[in-house]
């Protein structure tokens, strides 16, 4: 978090989930379609490098089957 103060960042979200479920965001900017595109972002960020960690390592998704094999 002490990386979100540098300068060089011009908007900062901040994304906390309580012990409930509840999620709290809070941004710099308060426009919500640059929020929209934030959230967007860091999801695609995060799916492509759990994808490339998996293409490496060779497992799959914990979150998917494994594939059928047709013949």
């Amino acid at each position: 978090m002490t990386d979100s103060t540098t300068p060089e960042h011009t908007d900062v979200l901040s994304i906390g989930v309580r012990e409930s479920g509840e999620i709290d965001i809070s941004s710099t900017n308060s426009n919500i379609a640059i929020i929209q595109w934030l959230l967007s972002r860091a999801t695609f960020e995060v799916n492509l490098i759990e994808y490339n960690d998996r293409k490496q390592t060779g497992r799959t998704g914990t979150n998917k089957p494994p594939k059928a094999q047709v013949k």
